[in-house]
């Protein structure tokens, strides 16, 4: 209980200060001061509101909510990370084979006709 007096001292305190530096560097005047400190009331005790609800709702609601979305985006990346492997290893094997069979694989065209150069292992006659 006591640390809250002293928090709560220290807030006043707190307040009054910035008040008279708001007045002193003519930010409000003295007659704006009444409707200033009810805004800022309201809104002090809008905030402590909004915690409390948002302290319930955290706690009931987005918890659960987050530990089960998590564990879901832990799947998905450990599911990611094997399709990614997966794909460079298919990817690894695809490049093996067209290495293999790259003199078959050619698409060299003659630059002057556009004519696709003669395949000697080729076993269709060009009439």
């Amino acid at each position: 209980m006591l640390l809250m007096v002293e928090l709560l001292t220290l807030i006043a305190t707190l307040a009054i200060i910035l008040i008279g530096i708001a007045i002193l560097l003519q930010i409000t005047s003295v007659e704006d001061l009444p409707s200033l400190m009810g805004r800022t009331v309201a809104v002090l005790v809008l905030m402590i509101l909004a915690l409390c609800i948002l302290k319930y709702l955290w706690i009931c609601v987005m918890v659960p909510w987050l530990s089960a979305a998590f564990e879901s985006l832990k799947t998905l990346i450990e599911w990611l990370l094997v399709r990614i492997v997966g794909l460079i290893a298919l990817s690894l094997v695809v490049r093996l084979v067209l290495r293999r069979f790259e003199r078959y694989l050619t698409l060299r065209r003659d630059p002057q006709t556009g004519d696709g150069y003669d395949n000697n292992d080729s076993k269709d006659a060009k009439d």
